[in-house]
């Protein structure tokens, strides 16, 4: 029985250098819980997700956020808050992959709560349905692509650039070599079971994830589950048959995506591994996505 799970996406940007900290594997949770904040009023962020008839894949400020290419319909919701950097515009693109554009929809619906008070209902910022698709379009060739924007106030800041330099400029060849190389220097820490450089590695994306969730609680627990899977014994890194470089609608991220078939393992990051629990094969998927900052020649990645 194989079960697909899902890692944290890598970051090797060493904004901890700032502090002059090595992050290893034994004090990244205390840094990273030193670091989460608390407010008056905890901002939270979702997109509640209605996907009839077809596939869909959705991205928030360029980095990926839902995929499925196994359901026709699906009503679901994703938290966001770790893809909105700071307050202001933000950007949500979708694609749509359907055979059947007569029936395919897509219905986002983007939703504020207070994070202090589960059980309070959020308040709506804005309610989105695609189009009306062309009919006798195979839009499984050629997706439906379609971007709009709202507005989010946020009380913290992410370790984020506020200009990104468009890879859609930098040249494929280029690119493609910058991302081989990242690709390669990620895939040898969890070859070489190298715990204490995974810390460093995931320990901006990590960061990132809990200040935007205002989450201090589970930090320890987070970076447990992680190490349960760097260190089994079993985990096995697995080569892609294919891949495409997938660049973000605005140019600020890539990464590369698998081609294949399999609707478990379609458009999902070409660094995966495999490993046994309890007589049970799950996957593991590292979603890193690269940006280059403005001024900067090399890649770094989130």
């Amino acid at each position: 029985m194989l079960i697909f799970t899902f890692s944290l996406s890598c970051s090797q940007k060493k904004d901890n250098m700032q502090n002059n900290i090595e992050i290893n594997s034994k004090n990244i949770v205390e840094e990273i819980t030193s670091k989460v904040k608390h407010y008056d009023y905890e901002p939270r962020y979702f997109i509640e997700i209605g996907q009839n008839m077809g596939n869909a894949e959705i991205f928030v400020n360029g980095l990926p956020v839902y995929r499925n290419f196994e359901e026709e319909s699906v009503s679901t919701s994703v938290s966001i808050n770790h893809c909105i950097f700071r307050s202001g515009v933000q950007k949500i693109t979708y694609k749509i992959y359907t055979d059947s554009p007569a029936h395919s929809f897509l219905e986002l619906n983007v939703k504020e709560f207070d994070n202090k008070k589960h059980d309070a209902p959020g308040k709506e910022v804005i309610m989105h349905r695609s189009r009306a698709l062309v009919k006798n379009v195979d839009y499984n060739t050629t997706p439906y692509e379609y971007t709009f924007e709202f507005k989010a106030t946020v009380p913290y800041q992410l370790n984020q650039p506020k200009e990104y330099k468009n890879l859609k400029k930098l040249g494929n060849d280029v690119l493609n070599a910058e991302l081989k190389e990242r690709y390669g220097k990620i895939k040898n820490l969890y070859e070489n079971k190298d715990i204490d450089g995974l810390a460093r590695a995931v320990y901006p994306s990590m960061s990132n994830q809990y200040i935007s969730e205002y989450n201090d609680s589970t930090v320890k627990t987070g970076w447990n589950e992680l190490t349960e899977v760097y260190k089994n014994t079993t985990l096995k890194m697995q080569d892609a048959e294919s891949y495409d470089t997938e660049i973000s609608e605005d140019g600020k991220f890539a990464r590369f995506i698998q081609k294949s078939t399999d609707p478990r393992l379609k458009h999902r990051s070409v660094l995966w591994g495999l490993y046994k629990v309890g007589g049970k094969t799950k996957a593991m998927f590292n979603s890193s996505s690269f940006y280059l900052t403005e001024g900067k020649t090399k890649l770094e990645i989130y």
